[in-house]
């Protein structure tokens, strides 16, 4: 915390869960990640995903990633 100018804030919304089976699911997610240091803007938007298996009960992640969401900028003719 000491790095940063102020306290990161981090948003999640649109949760999409697909039950694979009954006990392992896909969950995709956006983020969104408001981090300054030294005056720079860090984070930014990304998709995350992670399949989830449940077992005994509780649901446990065994894989998950964040890809960053970056705009392709438009072609100038």
């Amino acid at each position: 915390m000491k790095m940063t100018d102020k306290a990161p804030s981090f948003t999640y919304g649109d949760p999409q869960v697909r039950m694979l089976t009954n006990d392992i699911a896909l969950i995709v997610w956006d983020s969104s990640a408001d981090i300054q240091m030294g005056g720079q803007q860090l984070g930014g938007k990304t998709k995350g995903m992670a399949v989830v298996r449940k077992i005994k009960g509780q649901w446990f992640i065994e894989f998950d990633s964040l890809t960053p969401v970056i705009p392709i900028p438009e072609v100038q003719k």
